[in-house]
């Protein structure tokens, strides 16, 4: 999104330049709204308590706070919407645990017999 605007920065850039109404506010909300739209889909079927959020553009009070307008707008019993305290990367690294668990380590070939 930062990139396809031309704002340059870290993830909190983008919801920073989508402080006031433009392009950015525009393009952030229609994420939001799609984030929000799946996140609905997720509580009618499990009913969580707690939504977790994760990464940099999560710790923005602006993506937070339409988020959590939209839940409330359409669900009966809206979730807590809270930030994670795990680092930014925390999903990326378990992932990449998870992919190199799943990929079976090639066996060992026998060691040669020794020639005289």
């Amino acid at each position: 999104l930062a990139a396809d605007l031309g704002v340059p920065g870290a993830a909190a850039a983008p919801a920073a330049a989508a402080a006031s109404p433009g392009p950015a506010r525009d393009a952030l909300t229609a994420r939001v709204d799609e984030l929000a739209r799946h996140l609905v889909t997720c509580c009618l079927l499990v009913d969580p308590q707690r939504v977790v959020l994760v990464g940099g553009v999560a710790g923005s009070d602006l993506i937070r706070g339409l988020l959590v307008e939209r839940l409330a707008a359409v669900l009966p019993y809206r979730p807590e919407v809270v930030l994670s305290g795990f680092a930014d990367d925390a999903a990326l690294l378990g992932a990449v645990v998870l992919a190199r668990e799943a990929v079976p380590t090639a066996p060992t070939a026998p060691a040669a017999p020794a020639v005289s």
